[in-house]
């Protein structure tokens, strides 16, 4: 899921398809714009059309957010705080117009999976690796600062005993000798029917 994500919400958020809302003050881009250029490099993003090389420029003004390279975009009328905003009333209702995000798009499970697990372990954001923007949370709170696995680590390991971190451990290998166990009986009923079908 890293590949889509990092296509599907990082280089879609505060760009022309998803404008990012500055803040009553200016609060929001002061914040983003504060990132350090190397940070953002690593996303493939800069802060402004100005920080584009003249490669870079040409390559956004032909690709827009496809460009290895995007900006980001500010809008006070209309711009989006969330992602997930952007994704319920621009992306989702309008997939046709952006096929390169249709295996994100096409598959609510993938944004399913994302918002829950958001929701569900606090301060977490992407899988495997951290993501530069939140699916759920606003943009005023900055970039996620955990990606998901630790989080989710983090999250049953606080202030659980050694016993139960043992009734856990025995429990995660009882459920993986369970789908051993049914996976095996599965192949062999599987295979009983092909015998029973080459003797008839």
């Amino acid at each position: 899921m890293v590949a889509p994500y990092a296509l599907a919400v990082d280089k879609v958020m505060c760009s022309e398809v998803c404008p990012c809302d500055p803040g009553e003050s200016g609060e929001n881009k002061e914040k983003w714009q504060s990132i350090d250029v190397q940070t953002l490099k690593k996303y493939s993003r800069v802060i402004d059309d100005a920080s584009l090389s003249a490669t870079e420029a040409a390559d956004y003004k032909k690709q827009g957010f496809n460009a290895p390279i995007v900006p980001f975009v500010w809008k006070s009328s209309g711009g989006f705080t969330k992602y997930q905003d952007c994704y319920e009333k621009e992306l989702k209702p309008n997939q046709s117009k952006y096929p390169s995000l249709s295996s994100f798009l096409t598959d609510s499970k993938n944004y399913d999976f994302l918002v829950g697990l958001e929701t569900t372990i606090p301060n977490c954001s992407g899988v495997c690796d951290l993501p530069l923007f939140y699916v759920t949370k606003s943009i005023s709170e900055g970039p996620p600062t955990a990606e998901c696995i630790a989080g989710t680590i983090s999250f049953f390991s606080n202030g659980l005993t050694t016993d139960s971190n043992l009734f856990i451990t025995a429990g995660l290998v009882a459920l993986g000798a369970f789908m051993q166990i049914f996976g095996l009986c599965t192949k062999r009923a599987k295979d009983a029917d092909d015998e029973d079908q080459k003797i008839n």
